[in-house]
């Protein structure tokens, strides 16, 4: 089941790269959506971006530890959902620069 762990880490790697990631909990901003943008209101300031460059995520800040929470969840959601059952414990690390890391770990069901 390695393979199938590296294609799902892959996926949601591949879904977030390239893309401003949107902390959409964060109690700190001011979030409205429209048809074809984000609007952030942050102190003041209010800034705009195009929908397809988003990934808007259920997290309340772009922290490295908050980060890999979320790519752990969803690759638990994948593996859950193809039946690999003998992998029972996840622990994802996301690097901000070499030496410098954040993680997360969790017990597969």
């Amino acid at each position: 089941d390695f393979s199938a762990l590296k294609t799902y880490v892959r996926e949601v790697c591949d879904f977030l790269d390239h893309h401003f990631l949107l902390q959409e909990r964060s109690p700190l901003l001011d979030i409205a959506r429209d048809s074809d943008a984000w609007a952030v209101t942050f102190r003041g300031r209010s800034y705009r971006f195009p929908e397809a460059d988003v990934r808007a995520l259920p997290i309340e800040n772009t922290t490295a530890e908050l980060l890999a929470e979320y790519i752990a969840e969803q690759v638990a959601e994948r593996l859950e959902a193809n039946g690999h059952t003998n992998i029972t414990r996840l622990a994802i690390e996301v690097e901000e620069m070499p030496g410098q890391a954040g993680g997360y770990a969790r017990d597969l069901a």
